[in-house]
């Protein structure tokens, strides 16, 4: 089944209406408002079914610990996945290469799946020349050249003090015997907190053409939602969704499921929820998107538990808790996006975010396959900080 039928037989707990949550005055002056309910949207109402829409086939255990965000495949002269790129460790600003040629291990427990090291690792200093000074590498997208692949890296700043209204697209060839090329950069004015991810596409030659991510990070200039938005052949941005910053209290939200709780009471680190819907605050990504026909899919982490200031964690919650959870939007005819729903990532335990995400052809499979990257999957004893790289069926 595909994923617009999908879309069309959602069930009806997302089919009514698509609420939104705005919020009103000062603490504990909470109400809902709904936008134009949307009850008959171009392809069925809802958001798909996670569970009916992906088959986990297998994956790779990744030897990469406590690695950054970020996943792009390169691909033979056939179109065939042979490699990923993938963020490295957090701390050491680089990307490493993997070699996806070994068969992967099938089910789902990572500890089934192939350990797979870095044939290669890239500083993102030398990759990317003129990369822009305090940001951390947060998304990769691959588009194929005549002498090999380009390799393009988007960011954003840790703990941002001084937002800037603009940002870029680093874009560097690599040729087929692993030698750098060209560098050139693509300019995006848009705010460079809210666009650091690429949304990912099935023939990936539009890749670099559309942007994403959004929600929080720390410091200044985060949104409360996630971000899109596309370039033209004229190389001009136009966003596609527009999320109020973090501090914003009093804009329409996205809704979230009611699993936390707020122990300072509203603020911009927690809004506690309204008539048992939750409402987004801190909530993360980690990577861009993917688009699946007019379909843009963001697996978002959530915050769950007790959730507060003093606990300095990921979103604010137990860490232990944190969830992945699929976020859809649909291309309207009209050249707007709009919201359809979520629905629980379920091939992800608490504590496992996902940190990126991208769209690729197995030989030997037939159609496309979703790529995920999930963050503290495996480990040595003890400490499961290193990823694991598992494949989807787009049933």
């Amino acid at each position: 089944m595909s994923l617009l039928c999908c879309i069309c037989q959602s069930r009806a707990r997302r089919a009514v209406a698509v609420l939104f949550v705005v919020i009103v005055g000062c603490r504990g002056d909470l109400a809902t408002t709904p936008l134009t309910p949307v009850t008959t949207p171009p392809l069925g109402a809802g958001a798909p079914s996670v569970s009916a829409t992906f088959e986990l086939l297998g994956g790779y255990r990744l030897a990469s610990d406590y690695a950054s965000e970020g996943l792009a495949l390169v691909t033979d002269a056939e179109g065939f996945v042979v490699e990923a790129v993938a963020g490295a460790h957090a701390q050491t600003g680089s990307v490493h290469l993997f070699d996806l040629r070994r068969p992967y291990g099938t089910g789902d427990s990572a500890s089934a799946y192939p350990v797979l090291t870095p044939l290669r690792t890239w500083s993102v200093a030398a990759l990317f020349p003129r990369w822009i000074p305090g940001q951390s590498l947060r998304d990769v997208a691959i588009n194929s050249s005549a002498t090999g692949y380009e390799l393009a890296g988007i960011g954003r700043v840790f703990y941002n003090t001084a937002p800037r209204s603009s940002t870029q697209i680093n874009v560097r060839e690599i040729r087929a015997d692993g030698v750098f090329g060209a560098t050139r950069e693509i300019p995006i004015t848009l705010p460079e907190q809210e666009f650091s991810g690429f949304i990912k596409h099935e023939d990936r030659r539009r890749d670099f053409d559309a942007i994403g991510a959004g929600a929080y990070d720390s410091g200044q200039g985060s949104v409360a939602g996630l971000s899109y938005a596309r370039r033209d052949s004229a190389g001009n941005w136009t966003r596609l969704l527009t999320p109020p910053g973090f501090g914003d209290l009093s804009s329409p939200r996205l809704p979230r499921d009611a699993g936390y709780s707020c122990s300072d009471g509203l603020s911009w680190v927690c809004i506690p929820p309204v008539n048992a819907t939750g409402v987004w605050s801190t909530e993360r990504i980690g990577g861009g998107g993917v688009r699946f026909g007019n379909v843009v899919m963001f697996i978002a982490t959530l915050g769950y538990g007790e959730r507060s200031y003093a606990r300095q964690s990921y979103t604010f919650g137990d860490p232990a808790l944190d969830r992945a959870v699929a976020y859809f939007f649909v291309h309207r005819p009209d050249s707007t996006v709009q919201f359809l729903g979520y629905d629980r990532w379920t091939a992800a335990a608490g504590g496992e975010p996902v940190i990126g995400v991208a769209l690729g052809r197995v030989r030997g499979i037939n159609g496309t396959l979703l790529f995920v990257v999930k963050a503290n999957a495996w480990g040595e004893g003890a400490t499961r900080a290193a990823p694991a790289l598992q494949l989807f069926r787009i049933r």
